[in-house]
């Protein structure tokens, strides 16, 4: 599967080829925001992408 495994094509099709945030909101929910700013990339990139944090939590973390 590209090069890739069978659960990470399955998710990338799943998600349209979204990569997804891992961050938690304050309600407790997964935030849905795309990681990285990314929307319908290819396999390759989204495996990169994917349980990365979207561009709001990811300046949460840089925060001192």
């Amino acid at each position: 599967y590209y090069g890739v495994t069978l659960q990470q094509y399955r998710e990338w099709l799943e998600t349209d080829g979204t990569p997804r945030c891992r961050a938690m909101t304050k309600a407790g929910k997964p935030c849905k925001n795309p990681a990285g700013d990314c929307v319908r990339v290819g396999i390759h990139e989204w495996v990169a992408f994917d349980g990365e944090f979207c561009w709001r939590h990811a300046f949460d973390e840089w925060k001192p």
